[in-house]
């Protein structure tokens, strides 16, 4: 397995990614087959030179439409070869289903590592409905419209906060999308109330916020209260089977027993779940390329440990 196909597996915030990345990427695939062009063509609709033109930046007329339909291939194509649909992740993709069609303020709440992240961004390459706000530790009230600008596609945004809220509400009526707020326990009170806001009534959007059980105590603020009463969706994200651990397993070339895996499975279990679970795989691997082995092995994996755990 190359070191860009480790990456990739590691990789949760792909739809994030710019359209010069994708296209960097899907044009590295092409060359290296393991993207055909024949499935550009079959989910595109362009034919293969109008694709190669673009990806090559020969194109003479405007690729702009183009490059957006690549882009969106390129997110599927992550989604299909990296994410595994464990239950977990089927119940997060119906949650945030479930919001889209009642247009609500939703809650999907889980501990670190079990795979929320991806799973948002998978749901996004597959619906474009769904728009995925990326937010820092620095996000205050004026960053998360301006984000959130982005995220809905307003190219031109400027004035006071009430100017740029009421420019994103317009947008929103025009076409109605869903948010998805990654790690919205990490906002101030002040912050995470205009989210109600931006929201309305629920007549022209869906906002969903993703976060671990310390937003409990933050949206227990009093000036919270209205927010509170308007999350009427909430779902608590259940832990990965061993069944569907060894699914991710298996996307490492490995030699392992039932009992190592087993191993590896309670341990991550124990940390933070499916992040630990693919840290652990990916220095088993490492240990195995240091031996110039091809797969991981029982030893490999056992030296792992000593890597990753005090």
């Amino acid at each position: 397995m190359q070191a860009d196909t480790l990456q990739l597996i590691e990789k949760s915030s792909f739809t994030s990614d710019s359209p010069a990345e994708a296209l960097k990427f899907l044009k590295a695939g092409i060359e290296n087959g393991k993207i055909k062009v024949r499935e550009i063509e079959n989910f595109t609709t362009y034919k293969g030179p109008t694709i190669s033109q673009v990806l090559n930046n020969v194109y003479g007329a405007d690729p702009q439409p183009i490059i957006d339909t690549l882009v969106r291939f390129y997110q599927n194509w992550m989604t299909k070869q990296y994410v595994v649909k464990t239950e977990a992740v089927e119940e997060i993709y119906a949650t945030l289903m479930l919001c889209w069609k009642r247009k609500a303020i939703g809650m999907i709440r889980g501990d670190f590592g079990k795979g929320k992240t991806k799973s948002v961004h998978s749901f996004c390459s597959e619906y474009e409905f769904a728009r995925f706000v990326q937010l820092n530790s620095s996000t205050n009230t004026v960053s998360i419209l301006n984000r959130i600008a982005d995220a809905i596609g307003i190219n031109s945004f400027a004035g006071s906060k009430e100017d740029k809220l009421q420019q994103i509400i317009r947008q929103l009526k025009r076409k109605p999308l869903m948010l998805i707020i990654d790690e919205a326990d990490e906002l101030n009170p002040r912050t995470l109330a205009i989210l109600r806001d931006v929201h309305g009534d629920g007549e022209y959007c869906s906002v969903v916020l993703i976060v671990t059980h310390r937003f409990d105590k933050l949206i227990a603020r009093p000036e919270l209260g209205y927010l509170r009463s308007r999350i009427n969706i909430k779902r608590e994200i259940r832990e990965t089977s061993f069944v569907e651990a060894k699914k991710i397993i298996d996307f490492w070339s490995h030699k392992l027993k039932k009992s190592d895996m087993e191993k590896a499975y309670a341990w991550s279990m124990k940390q933070y779940s499916l992040r630990s679970l693919v840290a652990l795989m990916n220095r088993a691997y490492d240990i195995a390329q240091m031996n110039n082995q091809k797969s991981i092995d029982s030893d490999c994996i056992d030296e792992a440990y000593s890597w990753i755990v005090d």
